[in-house]
């Protein structure tokens, strides 16, 4: 069982670190078939779906609030990469500013 606050939040940062690398993991995988335009950008976003992933699961990681806070945190900036950044979990890390 899962006592602390940094544990559980561990355990649903791992889960999205899972998807990010689901989403990484087909690329290699689908990239020789992607002959067609509507493939490519599909590539292109399973890449943007892992590094939204990615951030979503550092902000669980760094978190010091409860679970239940942290997900409402993460689901008040939905699927901006700009505002997942600008979080103060993420933003504290170098490549947060090379980004712009």
């Amino acid at each position: 069982m899962l006592n602390t606050n940094k544990e559980v939040n561990a355990k649903i940062g791992d889960m999205f670190m899972d998807d990010s690398n689901s989403y990484l993991a087909r690329y290699p995988i689908l990239i020789e078939n992607a002959t067609e335009m509507g493939r490519r950008c599909k590539l292109l976003v399973d890449i943007r779906f892992a590094i939204e992933c990615a951030l979503k699961a550092l902000i669980f990681y760094e978190s010091n609030y409860d679970e239940k806070k942290t997900y409402g945190r993460v689901k008040d900036r939905g699927h901006s990469l700009e505002k997942l950044l600008c979080a103060p979990e993420v933003c504290k890390y170098p490549f947060s500013t090379i980004l712009y």
